[in-house]
């Protein structure tokens, strides 16, 4: 991993001092000492009293050392010769009248730790050792001494022979201690190996410490994912890093990295290192408060949106909570009243509606061609409400024959109501919807409990159910709703706007669209549709039916919908939240070999958070000859926070379970897509995973589906999920990739390299 820089420097340093003095040789040059003056000769029928002895956790390269020592002595001397592992563990008593010849470092007292690329052979208490730092040089140790200390008529071996090399960094010290002198401790894996053979073969390191300094590697949860400490304890050098990551690479590169690039003759290195690391970094607590910072500041802007300037000379109505809708509407002193006149009223095209800013104005709208639905006058955005009426009077609220359980007075002449929202979204209410098994029995899945007559197996607080049949909406509460809360809002089952199929050119501007059962805005197969500077909040839930294989009520319920085709598609500037599905989508399932294409569909600067999707795409069940095409698809300066998070955590967990900040659903063949970008986005807790993007249609011209990802933040805790992005005729690639290091490549590798400037924040705690 290529480590760029270091960012910040925390907690206490310690110094590596670097002495270079003089000029060293090359490391594999050798540099043999005095041959011992005293040999031990031990003859051919006295070398088969002797056992091999090597480690049992001894590499494969030492035993074959080992193995070829034994074959050797074989050879010459017969089948008398043993070979075993080092059969006494460490710590316990070692025998003192065994004959042995010993190859590498055993535990026995005789097997001294040796540098690096040395080697040393020796005798010692009826020992030989044939010893070496590294499994190289123990083979080497073994070379020479089959060439030099066997004849026929037995062995001689010195007392004490030994061949030393040259090290660039042997005098590199650690806070006054030689950094020769340590020895790195094994752990799991094979990043010590790796550290070790770095620093043995530049300055030397012991295969065993002879002052019993150690190098440990360890992992600890609290560091963050590019966080590491190097410190020193209790006389061993200490290299950490987070154990999310799996482990100590990350540390062990870094320390490697500041011996590589030493310049003079001492460098600094500190404890707690952050990182950053081609394009990843740990976020921290105020990273992640900046990051929010700017989110909410984006969503102060978009409802502190100017009114638009309204050309002169064109049509208006106003629309205000003084008016009258028998008035001509045609300015503020003639105001209209209601959303009724709105959708009855003939407003032609080119036309502006206006409703005046600080009202609330119940109900719901059919939009009409050409006509812009807009805000005027001072204060806060115009309040669309899909709720019939504020809920909190105890009035309307009559106990029921179940302990704890209330009816709403008016509720029957509602369609099915997706949730109850109380004191504008302090909390909302549980909805119970049936579950079958496949024995057929019917639960409510909510509670897990056999689903009798609805209203009577309501047992926790703020659980209600909307009686389909009775049409009564049954609350649970130990006290009369309307005395507990000042507001209570009914997500009823209808669209707050409805743009039917064919009606083009509508813009809606500047409205705060709430408390509406499916969606805020709903449309079916349109030509230029904007929606600008808009709040979405608390909109769906409302029971779509039993669908597919499903066992349970699906529910639905998006901020804004094309279901059908679009051309010219405009959804920018707009704060979205606490949707039941999806914050923006354009979708059409089940094509076959009729054509909806999706042209110039741009989502730009929007804020969406706590949506169990924050966009949603598909355009499915294509046949492969059908050419329906996503074209010039951007996803652009986008903060998008919690997906799967919020109110739609109500959804059964089946139906939970992918959600996604961007999901192009593609159950079947379909989503075929060009010049589709994203770019400059946020992306901050998934919860099930950050991007489920997939197609398995390629394009006419033969080329990929898949999006560009350009300039993103991608924010999560490391080794959860980044998702799917994946370009197959079959969906045989659905695996979720993880969100780690490998993230970055991922995306270039399913996006075919056209992925660029994006970066990886791993949060350190839930986010």
């Amino acid at each position: 991993m290529n480590i760029k820089k270091i960012i910040s420097l925390v907690l206490a340093c310690f110094m590596l001092v670097a002495i270079l003095a003089g000029c060293k040789k090359d490391s594999d040059e050798e540099n043999t000492e005095t041959d011992a003056p005293t040999e031990v000769f031990i003859g051919a029928e006295a070398i088969c009293e002797y056992t091999i002895i090597r480690a049992d956790n001894a590499d494969e390269e030492t035993v074959a050392a080992a193995s070829k020592l034994f074959f050797e002595l074989k050879k010459r001397f017969g089948d008398k010769v043993i070979f075993v592992t080092d059969y006494v563990k460490d710590g316990e008593e070692v025998p003192t009248d065994t004959k042995e010849i010993l190859v590498g470092l055993t535990n026995r007292p005789e097997s001294k730790g040796v540098r690096y690329l040395d080697y040393e052979i020796g005798y010692q208490n009826d020992r030989v050792t044939v010893n070496g730092g590294s499994a190289k040089a123990v083979a080497e140790a073994v070379d020479y001494f089959i060439a030099n200390c066997i004849s026929d008529d037995g062995v001689t071996v010195p007392a004490s022979y030994a061949v030393t090399k040259t090290y660039p960094l042997e005098n590199l010290r650690v806070d006054g201690e030689l950094l020769k002198n340590f020895s790195v401790k094994e752990i799991e894996g094979d990043v010590d190996a790796t550290l070790r053979a770095y620093l043995g073969e530049q300055i030397g390191i012991y295969s065993k410490s002879p002052t019993g300094n150690e190098i440990i590697l360890k992992t600890d949860s609290k560091y963050g994912a590019t966080e590491l400490d190097i410190y020193l304890e209790n006389g061993n050098l200490i290299i950490a890093n987070s154990s999310d990551v799996g482990d100590c690479s990350l540390a062990a590169e870094y320390f490697m990295e500041q011996i590589k690039n030493m310049q003079n003759e001492q460098t600094t290195l500190a404890g707690n290192v952050s990182l950053t690391i081609d394009g990843f970094r740990t976020a921290t607590d105020a990273d992640i408060a900046e990051l929010r910072a700017k989110t909410d500041a984006r969503i102060a802007e978009i409802r502190g949106a100017a009114n638009m300037t309204i050309p002169a000379g064109a049509t208006v109505y106003y629309v205000s909570n003084s008016g009258n809708d028998s008035n001509n509407g045609t300015s503020p002193s003639s105001a209209w009243k209601t959303l009724d006149k709105v959708s009855s009223a003939n407003i032609s095209s080119g036309s502006y509606v206006c409703f005046e800013r600080g009202g609330i104005f119940r109900g719901k709208i059919t939009a009409k061609a050409g006509v812009t639905y807009t805000a005027y006058g001072t204060g806060d955005k115009p309040k669309l409400y899909g709720s019939p009426e504020n809920g909190a009077d105890p009035t309307k609220w009559k106990k029921s024959d179940k302990k704890n359980v209330w009816y709403y007075v008016g509720a029957e002449n509602w369609k099915d109501v997706g949730t109850l929202v109380f004191n504008e979204g302090e909390a909302c209410a549980i909805k119970a919807i049936r579950e079958y098994k496949d024995n057929g029995d019917v639960y409510n899945w909510t509670t897990g409990l056999p689903f009798n007559n609805g209203y009577k197996d309501l047992n926790k607080d703020l659980h209600f159910y909307h009686d389909p049949s009775t049409k009564r909406l049954y609350l649970y509460s130990e006290e009369n709703p309307g005395n507990r809360f000042n507001s209570i809002e009914f997500n009823v089952g209808y669209n707050l706007i409805t743009v039917k199929e064919g009606v083009n050119g509508v813009t809606v501007d500047n409205l705060c669209l709430k408390y509406t059962g499916i969606h805020g805005i709903g449309a079916n197969t349109v030509n230029d549709l904007t929606v600008q500077n808009c709040e979405f909040g608390w909109i769906g839930g409302t029971v779509q039916g039993f669908l597919g294989n499903n066992k349970y009520e699906t529910r639905l319920g998006n901020a804004v919908e094309i279901y059908g085709g679009c051309e010219d598609y405009t959804v920018q500037n707009n704060y979205i939240y606490q949707i039941y599905d999806a914050g923006i989508t354009h979708q059409y399932s089940g094509v076959g070999t009729t054509v909806y294409n999706h042209t110039n569909v741009l989502y730009l600067n929007n804020v969406i958070e706590n949506c169990v999707y924050s966009i949603e795409y598909f355009v499915s069940g294509c046949e492969p000859s059908n050419p329906s095409v996503m074209t010039n698809f951007r996803i652009e300066g986008n903060h998008m926070w919690y997906a799967s998070r919020g109110f739609c955590e109500q959804r059964p967990p089946a139906d939970r379970s992918w959600g996604a900040h961007i999901k192009g659903r593609c159950s079947r063949t379909g989503n075929r897509a060009t010049g589709y970008v994203i770019k400059d986005n946020i992306f901050v807790d998934g919860r099930d995973r950050l991007l489920q993007i997939t197609s398995n249609l390629y394009n006419v011209d033969g080329s990929d589906s898949m999006p560009t990802f350009e300039g993103n933040i991608f924010v999560e805790q490391y080794g959860r999920k980044l998702g799917q992005v994946w370009q197959s005729e079959t969906p045989d690639q659905q695996i979720d990739a993880k969100f780690d290091f490998e993230s970055i490549a991922y995306l270039s590798e399913r996006t075919f390299e056209r992925s660029k400037d994006n970066e990886i924040w791993f949060a350190k705690d839930p986010l």
